[in-house]
């Protein structure tokens, strides 16, 4: 018998998505699915500044044993989450239907080919999982959910976006759970899934962090850009090492000639590591010269949708710590340490430049 690799549906995160944006099914007057409305027909010129950031959500800590079932917000209404629906059928027009095997990620059977899936869930121990947003942007990330509001935001307004992304995602996983029209193996499939009765007790399993990836980034020294990233050079002012894609997932969701539209997502994967410069974590000269930034780092959007993990959130805030102490010791402005001496101390730390 011969198998043949299944040809890829031409669905990347740019794609029209869904054929149809109206809140109810080819009825105009019944508006628009709610996670529209705000962006219809709002798409950009190429190259024309936008506001918008990666999409937030709750990273999840999901199991099968003893679970507290995910509950539906008090404002559900499963009309919201209609474009998980219409996904799935354009994937059948398509002749890329999701399979059962598919809803998962690093679990379960694994695909000869690349697929969209709905979440992605990763196996930690004792039963337990970590579970992500999947990758055809139709997932727990609420997109349009206000993400780029977080930075600038009144703390009231923090705590209804909060809200907003934890309605979204409750209503996210109970629709899968309970939605009449979709299909019955993706409802089983989900079914046993629900929160840990021993992790974050006091919320009732549910995380105490909202998963910001993206917020204000520095203007610094130095800026950090994707060619920068593709095509490393040596710098003798490096405070660590950053080495994971280029990856931003879907920043907006559009409505476009009619159809909906993902934009801003993006997947890139490097060949080796790239230097973070010290020139990158600190102000400009004159501007302040007592701070170092390990997380906002100085960054074009698309590198720091590589810049923006944790392991070099780590390595920066190692380096900073000794820039900082030296900088007491010498009694000097953070821009004018000796940079001979920082790299010295950092190699001596066992730091990877």
């Amino acid at each position: 018998m011969v198998v043949r690799r299944r040809r890829r549906a031409n669905l990347p995160y740019g794609a029209r998505i869904v054929p149809n944006p109206q809140r109810v099914e080819e009825r105009e007057t019944s508006g628009m699915i709610s996670t529209l409305a705000c962006l219809a027909n709002a798409a950009l010129s190429e190259g024309q500044k936008n506001p918008a950031v990666q999409a937030c959500s709750f990273r999840l800590c999901l199991t099968k044993q003893d679970s507290i079932p995910i509950a539906p917000p008090a404002n559900y209404d499963p009309l919201n989450y209609e474009i998980v629906r219409r996904y799935l059928a354009a994937l059948d027009a398509v002749r890329e239907p999701l399979l059962p095997g598919d809803l998962y990620f690093n679990f379960g059977r694994k695909l000869p080919y690349p697929h969209p899936r709905l979440l992605k869930i990763t196996k930690l121990m004792r039963g337990k999982t970590d579970v992500n947003s999947g990758s055809c942007g139709i997932s727990m990330d609420f997109v349009n959910g206000g993400a780029e509001r977080c930075a600038n935001g009144s703390w009231t307004e923090r705590a209804k976006i909060w809200r907003a992304h934890e309605d979204y995602q409750r209503g996210y996983f109970y629709f899968l759970r309970t939605g009449a029209r979709l299909p019955e193996w993706l409802r089983k499939g989900i079914s046993p899934w629900g929160l840990p009765k021993d992790e974050f007790r006091d919320t009732g399993g549910w995380p105490t962090q909202l998963y910001i990836r993206a917020a204000r980034r520095m203007v610094g020294q130095f800026v950090i850009n994707q060619n920068f990233c593709e095509h490393p050079v040596v710098r003798e002012d490096s405070v660590g090492l950053g080495s994971y894609s280029l990856d931003s997932h879907v920043c907006q969701r559009l409505v476009k000639d009619g159809a909906v539209i993902h934009e801003g997502g993006f997947y890139h994967r490097l060949e080796k590591p790239y230097p973070i410069p010290f020139t990158a974590i600190v102000p400009r000269e004159g501007e302040c010269e007592n701070l170092l930034v390990t997380f906002c780092v100085s960054a074009t959007h698309v590198a720091f949708a590589s810049v923006r993990m944790e392991p070099p959130f780590m390595i920066l805030s190692e380096s900073a710590a000794l820039a900082a102490d030296q900088a007491l010791r010498e009694g000097t402005s953070i821009q004018k340490i000796n940079q001979t001496k920082l790299r010295t101390r950092l190699q001596d730390a066992g730091q990877i430049l």
